[in-house]
């Protein structure tokens, strides 16, 4: 994987980084990777499949299209073969009024 900072020293090598210009790249770089990391866990219901499809639209992330479809997909196919059959604990058993 490159870096953001590399690409950017590799694109204009006569123009030196300011520190703080690396400490935010690589910042960028590992959210990018916590997000690529997270749409590889399973999701749980049909809510994180959402959020999948929107973070998948950041072009920059460090996985493939084609795995965040795959996933997707299997994600779908599990839930689909799973359904969520009781309600949340917070609206289980309580009454309007308290």
């Amino acid at each position: 994987m490159i870096r953001v900072a590399e690409c950017s020293r590799q694109l204009r090598p006569d123009i030196r980084p300011h520190p703080y210009s690396d400490k935010r790249m690589l910042s960028v770089d590992r959210s990018r990777q916590a997000v690529a990391d997270q749409i590889r866990v399973p999701a749980p219901d049909l809510v994180a499949v959402q959020w999948k499809r929107e973070a998948a639209k950041d072009r920059h992330l460090p996985i493939g299209a084609d795995e965040i479809a795959k996933l997707i997909a299997a994600d779908e196919a599990f839930l689909a073969a799973h359904p969520i059959t009781k309600q949340p604990r917070r609206n289980r058993g309580r009454s309007d009024h308290h």
